[in-house]
């Protein structure tokens, strides 16, 4: 049995005890998930039998950082445990330390607003301003079009590293698909590329019974 398979063993009673889990390959995921993925993910470590752990929170419709372990934080059971499998009480320092500290962090960032104000305020990948092929989505999504269109310029401009040529396949969308609708400020537009990212999302990582597709703040915004 793989270390993957064996950590979802080891999770198997704090699923069964909570209805809002599901483990999904490697990722533990808080439901429901509708634009924003709340997960704990696991990857191997460098022994074996040892694993590491991340929690993360991403957007859904951000095809491109959706499951990064690059944009995960570790957490670590209590000294001196590491997380390894033939530890006799691995288990308990596991579901201990996800319920205690991992969930509790997580289960408010419910909207893409609370997204943004973890981003900010919360020690974790940085103010999404340094971020522009995130930030563009963002602020599209919650009808931000002045901000959306600022950052698309930015991006147009070929001044920032963000659109070198190495980096083509997370940009080209952007300016293409997006920044087109943005200037036209085609809403309705706007809104059904951003499902159709999200969806694409959910298909690729198998989130049926996970994620539930609903109106972005944008759409309400002219309801």
């Amino acid at each position: 049995m793989s270390n993957i398979r064996k950590i979802g063993k080891l999770l198997e009673p704090l699923i069964a005890r909570r209805n809002d889990l599901a483990y999904v390959s490697r990722w533990l995921i808080i439901k429901p998930t509708h634009h924003i993925l709340r997960l704990v993910t696991f990857d191997r470590g460098f022994y074996p039998g040892f694993f590491r752990a991340y929690w993360s929170v991403s957007a859904t419709f951000d095809q491109d950082n959706v499951f990064s372990l690059s944009d995960g934080q570790p957490f670590y059971p209590p000294q001196p445990l590491r997380w390894n499998l033939s530890e006799p009480t691995i288990q308990k320092a596991l579901l201990d330390t996800i319920e205690t500290e991992v969930l509790p962090l997580l289960e408010p960032v419910r909207g893409i607003e609370d997204y943004v104000a973890f981003c900010d305020h919360h020690d974790f990948r940085g103010r999404l301003e340094q971020f522009p092929l995130r930030n563009i989505k963002i602020q599209a999504a919650l009808g931000n079009f002045d901000k959306a269109r600022a950052v698309g310029e930015v991006l147009a401009s070929g001044r920032t590293f963000w659109t070198e040529p190495r980096m083509r396949e997370l940009w080209e969308p952007i300016l293409t698909e997006l920044c087109p609708l943005l200037r036209a400020d085609d809403r309705a537009g706007v809104a059904n590329l951003l499902h159709r990212w999200e969806r694409e999302v959910a298909q690729s990582r198998k989130l049926a019974g996970i994620w539930e597709p609903s109106p972005f703040p944008l759409e309400q915004s002219w309801s």
